[in-house]
């Protein structure tokens, strides 16, 4: 194990992800068109950026 490192910390491509939604998250609240950011708007987000699909309920408890 001399010489291996170990990462203390989430992976490099999930910092980069975060990085990207939350400029979406971002972007999306500062638009001067109105109307809101919904969940299904971030899910569909998710889905289309990273391919991850997963439940609503999964995030809101419901």
């Amino acid at each position: 194990m001399l010489g291996r490192a170990t990462s203390l910390g989430p992976p490099a491509n999930l910092m980069m992800q975060l990085k990207q939604l939350k400029a979406y998250v971002l972007d999306s609240i500062n638009r001067t068109e109105g109307g809101r950011l919904t969940l299904e708007d971030i899910q569909q987000y998710i889905s289309e950026s990273f391919h991850i699909e997963y439940e609503l309920s999964a995030v809101t408890g419901s």
